[in-house]
């Protein structure tokens, strides 16, 4: 797009002002001198600006920013003319062009809005307010959109300790652009888990599931041009892999709920009772001699609402009790509403939530018969 013999009309008005152009931010290089206000009279030029056109598409796009109307209502010939970038859209490397003309050809190299500031001055020293001009450019409309291509691996995965990766890379774009952005993020998650998805841009991301069930994945990616994909999913499913495993979350945070976990003829907060004073990560001899039969509290939350989990990956037979106190140490003031979730042999077999209100108290939530695994309600 070429410029000639145009006549930019009037846009904008703006006020005076009595400081020198280099007193204004980003107005650097541009290759005009400070200018000298200190005998400064009479009514200040006014700056008059716009850009032609006002918007463009990419990718073969230029515009032009146009002062050539400025003019001093004093009569004297408006001698400087200093335009600078106000702001760009994030990634461009556009820069106004130096010189002292009162317009300016752009090409701009990405979407989004290039606000450009104009003050203009006089020989006698004397300069306007700033004027403004906003350029928006969009995307090529012909361009065909990116491919987005996601995939997790593994698929499934033991919580709390296994990662899986979701993998983004093979996405592409038709028009060869490169992707600039792979935007990821959880569609869902299973309730009670506190996983979110890692931050930043690149193309995979690895995520370590904190409860059983679905973890969905969704991935747009974006071109350096600025056009975007349609979504696309993978799922991540997290399955225990010990033959018993119970987990708890709560509704309100401030407020620690401790697990507990019986043994068969268990009392609590002893040895025969598996909780955050004993059990961390093991820790307790249960049953026959090895560790398959002992617990594990593999998470243990304090000040937010969850989740933690106790599991053991052979239980001994009898009877265990699964119970929840409210730990004093912080209050809640209200009920909490805490659920519980037991598995069997990674499938969920029994669930229940209890609005809990009275701090230090043991609320006692369901038996579970080993082998036979009948859970019952309490």
């Amino acid at each position: 797009m070429r410029f000639r013999g145009w006549v930019f009309g009037a846009v904008v008005l703006t006020g005076c002002s009595e400081y020198g152009v280099n007193s204004h931010p980003g107005t650097g290089d541009t290759g005009v001198g400070p200018i000298d206000d200190t005998d400064t009279v009479g009514p200040m030029p006014e700056a008059v600006c716009g850009v032609l056109p006002p918007t463009v598409a990419l990718p073969m796009a230029e515009a032009l920013f146009a002062g050539g109307d400025s003019y001093d209502p004093g009569g004297m010939p408006v001698s400087i003319f200093e335009w600078s970038f106000t702001s760009i859209p994030n990634g461009s490397a556009v820069a106004m062009p130096l010189g002292n003309g009162a317009n300016r050809v752009v090409v701009p190299d990405k979407p989004g809005e290039y606000v450009a500031q104009l003050i203009v001055g006089t020989e006698d020293g004397r300069t306007s307010d700033p004027c403004f001009a906003t350029l928006t450019v969009t995307p090529d409309p012909d361009a065909v959109d990116p491919v987005a291509i996601c995939s997790v691996n593994p698929e499934e995965v033991a919580p709390p300790f296994e990662d899986a990766t979701f993998i983004g890379i093979d996405s592409y774009d038709p028009e060869g652009m490169d992707i600039d952005e792979y935007e990821w993020s959880f569609v869902s998650v299973p309730d009670g888990s506190s996983v979110s998805m890692p931050w930043g841009i690149s193309a995979n991301r690895t995520v370590t599931p904190d409860v059983a069930g679905d973890y969905v994945g969704r991935l747009i990616v974006h071109t350096e041009d600025g056009r975007e994909s349609e979504p696309c999913f993978a799922l991540l499913t997290a399955v225990p892999e010990e033959n018993l495993w119970v987990e708890m979350f709560w509704e309100h945070t401030g407020d620690d709920m401790d697990l507990h976990l019986l043994a068969p003829g268990g009392v609590p907060r002893t040895g025969t009772d598996c909780y955050y004073g004993n059990c961390t990560y093991g820790g307790l001899n249960w049953g026959a001699s090895g560790s398959a039969d002992n617990p594990s509290l593999d998470i243990d939350d304090i000040s937010g609402d969850g989740p933690e989990n106790i599991s053991i990956a052979q239980p001994q037979d009898g009877v265990f009790t699964v119970f929840v106190h409210d730990f004093p140490g912080s209050v809640y003031n209200g009920t909490n509403n805490v659920t519980v979730n037991i598995y069997v042999d990674g499938h969920l077999e029994w669930t229940d939530v209890r609005n809990i209100s009275v701090e230090d108290s043991d609320i006692y939530y369901a038996t579970i018969d080993w082998p036979s695994a009948v859970i019952t309600g309490m």
